[in-house]
């Protein structure tokens, strides 16, 4: 900073949902929304869904033109990895906690991978066109752990699990049933919609509110076509910022020019 020739009290950290705030502001995303015409009371939510994460910050227009800085923030594990998380919650379902911690202690180089796959195969899936996910999967390992643990091969214990007619084993591979990842994304926007209805309800407003959808997770085709229908069910009228318009640089930018 002093080499720049910057004093120390010029300078302004900014977190990454004021960012994101100051960029819907700042952009034609309001008058997307509408929210000139909203009525007062409405509620604007703005959903940073990132990588380990979400992040929830809501707005209310108090009058012609004016709309409150965020007033109450609520984040939880609604980010992509929540598509790996909730398989391998359902994984353990069939071979228990026991043998999934194995798991990730021993191949734990393969275990990272294995939740970037899942992760990045969530990203594309369409269930309009989809009725099993093909996944690479390292079944070798799970062979291993399985005969080791149980006496049987991996294919065996999906078999013989509530999920037979959902997973089918190959080789490297597996498929699987769309709708269990359907499952998955649901857990996520059912929490993220079911604050925003709790905060309508709790402000007496039922109706007339705004969803502005941001962050990594926002490119998930799955998550969008799960979560548009149930906010539109309350009332809320939804914008999906795409990731590659760098909410994020360009509201820090606009926050250094606009901060009060």
């Amino acid at each position: 900073m002093l080499q720049a020739g910057l004093k120390e009290e010029r300078i302004s950290v900014v977190l990454e949902s004021e960012a994101i705030n100051q960029y819907c502001k700042n952009s034609v995303l309001w008058k997307t929304l509408n929210v000139a015409g909203a009525p007062i009371g409405s509620i604007i939510v703005i959903a940073n869904l990132a990588e380990a994460k979400g992040e929830l910050t809501f707005h209310e227009k108090k009058s012609i033109g004016a709309v409150t800085g965020a007033y109450k923030t609520v984040s939880g594990p609604w980010g992509t990895q929540s598509v790996s998380d909730g398989f391998m919650q359902a994984l353990t379902l069939i071979l228990g906690n026991d043998l999934i911690e194995q798991f990730k202690r021993e191949y734990p180089n393969i275990y990272t991978d294995l939740c970037k796959t899942i992760a990045v195969r969530g990203k594309s899936i369409r269930l309009d066109i989809e009725r099993y996910v093909n996944l690479r999967f390292p079944v070798e390992n799970f062979d291993a752990l399985c005969r080791r643990n149980f006496f049987k091969s991996f294919r065996d214990c999906v078999e013989d699990s509530e999920y037979s007619a959902k997973i089918k084993v190959a080789n490297v591979n597996i498929d699987v049933d769309a709708n269990l990842f359907k499952r998955i994304f649901s857990r996520v926007t059912d929490a993220i919609v079911g604050h925003v209805k709790e905060h309508q309800m709790a402000g007496g407003i039922q109706r007339n509110s705004f969803f502005a959808l941001t962050g990594n997770f926002s490119d998930y085709e799955m998550l969008t076509a799960t979560i548009l229908p149930k906010l539109e069910n309350i009332g809320v009228r939804t914008v999906i910022i795409k990731p590659d318009e760098s909410p994020i640089l360009k509201g820090a930018i606009a926050y250094g020019f606009t901060c009060e």
